[in-house]
């Protein structure tokens, strides 16, 4: 089973604030941490008794739901194999993200990309931090 995991913030030049809806809670509880403004801290624990996992790295969200952070939800076999090496939240366990909020253009190769996230920074306002979560269930039936 697989579901998204959304939870927003508030960038401003000092600081991350959590929004109304800056958390989830429940089975899965997901939250942006107040924090400076050099990262986004971002907690998953896992309630549950089953073992969950991240599906990839997240993406940074503007209201028009446009990705604004070059380095995440890349959609890279590395990144991918990154995540399912250390994605995994064992039951009653949790996990911290930590993504910066600038990059260095050095490291985006595509011009198209380099000349949209030119700014080296995210600017700031308010975002949300979309992620998928797969959830390993177990379960037992008997077919008459």
């Amino acid at each position: 089973m697989h579901f998204n995991i959304n939870p927003h913030f508030k960038l401003t030049s000092d600081s991350i604030v959590p929004t109304a809806t800056g958390s989830m809670s429940g089975a899965f509880e997901c939250r942006v941490l107040p924090s400076r403004s050099d990262s986004i801290r971002m907690i998953v624990f896992n309630h549950t008794q089953n073992m969950c996992r991240l599906s990839g790295l997240p993406s940074i969200l503007d209201a028009h739901t446009q990705n604004r952070h070059p380095l995440t939800r890349s959609g890279t076999t590395k990144a991918y194999d990154w995540m399912q090496a250390n994605g995994l939240i064992k039951p009653g366990e949790g996990i911290l993200l930590v993504i910066p909020t600038s990059w260095n253009l050095k490291d985006i190769s595509d011009a198209y990309k380099r000349s949209y996230y030119e700014s080296g920074r995210l600017s700031e306002g308010e975002y949300s931090v979309s992620t998928l979560m797969m959830v390993e269930l177990e379960a037992e039936f008997r077919l008459k």
